[in-house]
């Protein structure tokens, strides 16, 4: 009963090869996405903030993530990480 409602091993690789490219372009379209919004909260600083927190970026042991950067400006927004005296 269960076996007829499931796919072939060749009908269920071709679903599984259209769903990881479609997956793929997914994953890259949100990852631009947030570089993009990154950049713009970055941009958004005024100048002397904004070439200490790219320095504060460049030294610090995060990945290389939008979410990572995203995340430190957030921090600093609020408070939680001052950019000239970081943890």
């Amino acid at each position: 009963m269960i076996a007829q409602g499931q796919h072939s091993v060749d009908e269920e690789m071709a679903r599984r090869h259209v769903w990881w490219e479609e997956r793929e372009r997914e994953q890259r379209a949100q990852r631009t996405a947030q570089w993009r919004k990154a950049r713009d909260r970055l941009f958004a600083l005024p100048a002397e903030l904004r070439r200490t927190v790219r320095q504060l970026w460049r030294g610090c042991p995060y990945p290389a993530d939008p979410v990572y950067l995203l995340d430190l400006l957030h921090q600093i927004a609020v408070g939680r990480v001052d950019p000239h005296r970081p943890p």
